[in-house]
């Protein structure tokens, strides 16, 4: 069997494309991350007993709000699940309405990475994502 040029080719990448869906462990999730909007940022933090804090601040407010509570990792979903987290984005990318006030449920935050080398990622495809912040 032979294998021309344009096959090694779509092999290259189809391992690129494999290698690129790497699923995050729990652990690889643990840590700050930060996202910054045109109305404001938000820090959120992941620790390891299933903790979670964020820290929002909107542009023109003169406080931060500080909200913690508990998360969870659907890996099956790829998603993190704060537990009555605070919903800042609205689905245009623009601040949520009542986003001072925890959701009743759970906030899910898809988790990306692009490559394994690549930081992760929380948040939906289309808006601001928040992003891990490296450890030096």
């Amino acid at each position: 069997m032979q294998i021309g040029r344009r096959g090694l080719f779509c092999i290259f990448i189809a391992s690129l494309l494999i290698a690129s869906c790497s699923r995050p462990d729990r652990d690889e999730l643990y840590g700050e991350y930060v996202a910054e909007y045109s109305f404001g940022t938000q820090r959120l933090i992941l620790r390891q007993d299933g903790t979670y804090t964020q820290v929002v601040h909107v542009n023109d407010v003169a406080d931060s709000i500080v909200h913690s509570g508990v998360w969870e990792y659907w890996e099956e979903f790829w998603d993190v699940a704060l537990v009555d987290g605070l919903h800042i984005q609205d689905a245009w990318g623009g601040l949520a309405g009542g986003y001072q006030t925890p959701f009743d449920g759970y906030v899910l935050c898809g988790v990306h990475r692009f490559f394994p080398w690549n930081p992760i990622r929380l948040g939906s495809d289309e808006l601001v994502q928040l992003e891990k912040l490296e450890v030096d």
